[in-house]
């Protein structure tokens, strides 16, 4: 910066933000990952998804904490860094007298918090999977999108139609 650089320093692990590569790069280092009897494993980049089914919820929140310690061993033997903080947990059921049904999910020595609206690849699920929240909170960000491109095209600058179009895709269509 201003024409001076920073001194050189080395990394002994992880990846510089936004390495192209890394994606990729993390997938190879991860790819023996332990995999699980009755438990699916939905995988992208550093997101992981565990998902079980069974008639007893009690058997679920046995399987889940187990598989959930030999990740944990797994991430520390290879110097991976898990965040409980961040692990979302949700029952998924048709079942409505037992909606508010909390799952005590323990992952190295910690009580999961349960969302009742948990966010996996930016779709927000709900625990009858009706995607009705995922709907109301996008209607809600294309509207508030919607509302710039509003003020944009009632502004002497911004009432071009080429930018109003460039600005509607860029902003309301990738979001719709």
């Amino acid at each position: 910066m201003d024409g001076k650089k920073s001194r050189w320093r080395t990394q002994k692990n992880g990846l510089p933000q936004g390495l192209v590569l890394a994606p990729m790069l993390f997938n190879i280092y991860t790819n023996d990952q332990p995999e699980f009897t009755d438990i699916k494993r939905f995988i992208h980049a550093d997101d992981l998804c565990l998902a079980t089914q069974s008639r007893s919820f009690e058997t679920i929140e046995i399987e889940l904490s187990d598989a959930l310690e030999h990740l944990t061993e797994y991430y520390k033997r290879n110097c991976l860094n898990a965040n409980p903080g961040k692990t979302q947990v949700c029952a998924f059921h048709l079942n409505n007298h037992q909606a508010n049904r909390k799952l005590n999910i323990i992952c190295d020595n910690n009580r999961l918090d349960n969302d009742q609206y948990p966010v996996y690849l930016g779709v927000t699920l709900d625990q009858t999977l009706s995607f009705a929240e995922h709907v109301r909170k996008t209607k809600m960000k294309v509207a508030t999108r919607n509302n710039l491109l509003g003020k944009l095209a009632n502004s002497n600058w911004g009432a071009d139609p080429r930018m109003l179009r460039t600005t509607a895709l860029a902003l309301s269509y990738s979001t719709a």
